[in-house]
């Protein structure tokens, strides 16, 4: 539909006249409307300036897209915006209301100007000297009045057209807008400034309700939605969508399409909910089933490329339930199934290897608490040995592993200087044999100093000892 409207909206342009009035003068124009209407009634259309702004500042073919009807009927198309407005004003204001009231306000702008139906060479020459000459120019507030646009603007484009001849002659000649263009720019501008004012005036005071049929008022909130997605603020997105459930029921189709603004702009779960919601209204909307199943799909595989395993498993399973006869979501599903088991058993796996670690730990310190040195070296060595097969998949189990084994290995090299430290108390207790085993064994880290001065202090204690046995020995006899 948007494409058919846009590409009905060039074709149009093609055809007719260029704008009225340049951009900035439209948006004087529009600016000082809103301070006459301030001033007329106290209504604060103002405080909402920049969206009023944004909307005088729109481009023709996005007017052309919003009015399609005015080219060929610019009143009708203003009475019909202004019978809409007046239906969805509510209470509050918000900024898309106040984007469309300069939207309206840049119509209202362009057919009140002098020199539409001019000579083209002419015209586009007059309004580029206003563009110039338009922030010198005093605008005039005039007198407020209601308009009923069949003759409101009969009047008013009667008027602003009354000195074309004028005007043209004097462009022809040379005289440009220092003659009577310049003369009437502050009254024709002002004009155009006051019928802005007087008609957004009528739409926010006119008490008599209008009826609009329900398709245009979801067009309107459609536009509205799409407008707020464009700025990107999801409380204002969620309070249009609150105040436009109020206005029209959503229908498949509408919210299919505010499904599709959410998708482009990038709120994927918004769009999702919409097109669900959609199908709740319509089950048998095969294309929505396949946008949801393909979102999910794709979704899931991007979580498998994160290795985000429960999540793409659990986005797979998603797709599976909107559309159970997609082409990859089940296969895919049980591909994630099984990384998922095969992973939690690796982990099983690394946890189990941290346990038998810490036992042969535990274990080795009831050796060394018994004496047993050698042995309990045996059993580090064992435990280091456990904690080297636990990979760095988990970085948990990684960072327990290297943990473990700072402190086992800090814990063998204590042993071992305990056992140089304290050879004298081993004497007649069989420590030889402990030495014996710890040099065979575990000679790393043991100097050959050490070995010695080791070695010569067991000699001298169980020397010692056979001496204090033979003499007693000889005592007795």
């Amino acid at each position: 539909m948007i494409k058919k409207l846009t590409a009905l909206a060039l074709a149009l342009l093609l055809a007719v006249p260029a704008a009225a009035w340049g951009p900035k003068t439209q948006l004087a124009i529009s600016t000082t409307a809103m301070h006459l209407l301030s001033k007329d009634g106290n209504i604060p259309l103002a405080r909402m300036g920049d969206s009023v702004r944004r909307g005088a500042m729109e481009s023709q073919a996005t007017l052309v897209n919003l009015y399609p009807d005015m080219l060929s009927g610019p009143v009708q198309a203003i009475e019909s915006e202004m019978l809409l407005l007046k239906g969805v004003r509510g209470e509050m204001l918000d900024h898309y209301f106040a984007y469309r009231m300069g939207l309206l306000g840049k119509l209202v702008a362009q057919i009140t100007a002098p020199m539409r139906e001019a000579n083209a060479t002419y015209r586009n020459l007059y309004y580029t000297d206003v563009e110039r000459a338009i922030e010198r120019t005093q605008l005039d507030p005039g007198t407020p009045e209601t308009v009923d646009p069949a003759l409101y603007f009969s009047r008013r484009m009667a008027e602003a057209n009354a000195n074309n001849e004028v005007i043209e002659r004097e462009y022809e000649s040379g005289t440009g807008i220092s003659g009577v263009a310049g003369n009437l720019l502050a009254s024709d501008t002002s004009r155009s400034a006051r019928a802005v004012a007087d008609v957004w005036r009528t739409i926010l005071t006119d008490p008599n309700t209008t009826n609009i049929s329900d398709e245009r008022l979801r067009e309107y909130c459609l536009n509205g939605m799409r407008f707020y997605v464009g700025r990107k603020n999801t409380a204002a997105m969620k309070a249009a969508e609150a105040r436009y459930e109020k206005l029209v029921a959503p229908t498949p189709a509408y919210l299919i399409e505010l499904g599709d603004a959410y998708f482009e702009a990038e709120y994927s779960e918004l769009a999702i909910e919409k097109y669900k919601s959609a199908l709740a209204l319509d089950p048998n909307r095969r294309d929505v089933v396949g946008r949801i199943s393909d979102y999910y799909v794709a979704k899931g595989e991007a979580d498998m490329q994160k290795e985000q395993l429960e999540s793409a498993r659990d986005s797979f399973a998603a797709a599976v339930d909107a559309n159970p006869l997609h082409e990859s979501a089940e296969a895919k599903r049980l591909q994630a199934a099984k990384l998922i088991r095969d992973r939690d058993e690796r982990m099983a796996s690394n946890q189990a290897l941290l346990e038998r670690a810490a036992q042969l730990g535990a274990m080795a310190d009831q050796e060394s608490i018994q004496g047993r040195g050698a042995e309990a070296i045996d059993l580090l060595r064992e435990a280091e040995q456990v904690y080297l097969e636990v990979t760095d998949e988990f970085p948990q189990a990684y960072s327990l592993r290297e943990r473990g084994l700072t402190q086992l290995r800090g814990r063998v090299q204590e042993l071992k200087q305990q056992i140089m430290a304290n050879a004298s108390s081993y004497s007649g207790t069989g420590y030889i044999q402990d030495v014996a085993i710890l040099v065979d064994r575990h000679d790393q880290g043991l100097d050959e100093a050490g070995l010695r001065a080791i070695m010569k202090r067991s000699y001298d204690a169980e020397m010692d000892a056979l001496n204090r046995e033979l003499a007693e020995a000889q005592r007795i006899q």
